[in-house]
């Protein structure tokens, strides 16, 4: 018996798609509660209607104010089943995603499940920055595996235990969730077969704002993950050789090699290019990412919560 919950903001381009996915599930959620930051658009009329269409899905609509962390909080309780399962608007859910998110926890030694989620790449931009973010099912390790709320499932009886979702964190509220859920020692699964597929942003703008939102959240919460690590040896490495390169000219060129090497990374581990524009996209979306990860995670660290 599984509560499907979503919190949603001025989603009146995408919720339409969302609910269509849900509702062609092969296993349906026993209900679907949704919290609505009191949108200002048409989203609300749009869940009300598709609502009255589709009442085989069970949705609790309810209207409060707040962050996803307060969203998520207050449509769990408000859920009435024993398995928890969370999307974010925006998303498009395999039709199998429900059926195998909460497939694990069938054994009854689970707690958490991690789904997956792939950007769809319907054209250049898209494909390069699948290339930059590099995600892969492979690599996940259970033990450090930080799952999305874009895909994940977890009991009632498991959030209730970590005292839920931090309410004063407004940027990257799954990430320190997830970190709790390993600190206490939870039992986690991973289902690669649950899928939630999501547009990736469009222009060079809206992925500065959105790594940098992250970033500010891991900041504001104290994450330190392995990627912030990685940038800051890159940033310590580059100013050593350039300032180095004062006295040992060769510096400069070593300090060269290694900037632009870390942006061609991506290719590199791709191994291909999918269009010659990837040569000058991916080495600028990886400059921004790493920029908007920088900035953020330092005021983050520097704001209170």
């Amino acid at each position: 018996m599984v509560s499907l919950i979503i919190t949603i903001f001025n989603e009146e381009k995408n919720i339409t798609n969302l609910f269509s996915s849900i509702s062609r599930q092969t296993l349906l959620p026993n209900e679907v509660v949704i919290v609505d930051a009191e949108s200002t658009d048409k989203t609300y009329e749009y869940i009300s209607d598709f609502s009255n269409k589709h009442p085989e899905l069970h949705i609790k609509l309810i209207k409060k104010a707040g962050n996803r962390s307060i969203g998520r909080n207050i449509a769990i309780t408000n859920s009435q089943y024993p398995i928890i399962a969370c999307t974010d608007a925006g998303c498009l859910l395999d039709e199998n995603w429900v059926k195998n998110i909460v497939q694990p926890f069938a054994s009854g030694n689970v707690d958490v499940v991690g789904g997956w989620y792939e950007t769809i790449a319907d054209n250049t931009w898209n494909k390069s920055l699948t290339k930059v973010f590099n995600f892969s099912a492979k690599k996940v390790c259970l033990k450090t595996f930080l799952p999305s709320a874009r895909s994940i499932a977890f009991t009632k009886k498991i959030w209730e235990k970590t005292g839920g979702f931090d309410p004063r964190l407004s940027h990257n509220e799954d990430t320190p969730f997830a970190i709790k859920l390993h600190g206490m020692g939870a039992r986690f699964a991973f289902a690669n077969n649950a899928i939630v597929h999501w547009h990736a942003v469009k222009n060079f703008r809206s992925l500065y704002h959105s790594i940098y939102r992250y970033a500010y959240g891991d900041g504001q919460a104290r994450v330190y993950t392995s990627q912030y690590r990685i940038i800051a040896l890159y940033f310590i490495l580059l100013i050593f050789c350039f300032s180095t390169g004062f006295i040992l000219p060769l510096f400069w060129i070593v300090g060269a090699i290694i900037f632009l090497a870390y942006l061609f990374l991506p290719i590199m581990q791709a191994k291909r290019l999918d269009n010659i524009k990837e040569i000058y996209l991916v080495p600028t979306q990886k400059l921004v990412i790493i920029l908007a990860d920088a900035i953020g995670f330092i005021k983050g660290l520097l704001a209170k919560l």
